[in-house]
């Protein structure tokens, strides 16, 4: 993903901010200087994402609550932040929490639905 006014600092403390309220410190931040990723320490813990089923295999990578809940508290650090993910623009007022469908036509399968997290209800 890359990342438009805001800084490295900032990402880091929304993943601080998400790692204490959600994830307990599964979340990872790999950031440069203009793009960053979201993933887990651990497969197996809060936050990371499953594969296309039947396999849902788990992935190193942070699932849809992650990310939403990381651009949630990002937006409360840096309001006029701007966030460039899948063609897809993502800033205070829109783009977060907009599910999509990564499996086909015939058998849908959500990014919020690749997900080995609890739910969070807020």
């Amino acid at each position: 993903m890359k990342y438009r006014k805001t800084t490295k600092r900032s990402l880091e403390a929304a993943l601080q901010a998400i790692n204490e309220k959600y994830y307990k410190g599964n979340i990872t931040l790999d950031a440069g200087d203009k793009n960053f990723r979201l993933g887990v320490k651990s497969s197996k813990g809060l936050g990371a994402r499953l594969g296309m089923p039947p396999q849902y295999r788990r992935i190193k990578s942070a699932c849809f609550h992650a990310h939403g809940f990381f651009f949630d508290e990002l937006f409360k650090i840096e309001p006029e932040a701007i966030i460039w993910s899948l063609g897809k623009k993502i800033d205070r007022f829109s783009g977060n929490w907009e599910d999509r469908n990564i499996g086909s036509l015939v058998n849908f399968y959500y990014f919020s639905e690749a997900c080995a997290c609890e739910c969070f209800d807020e």
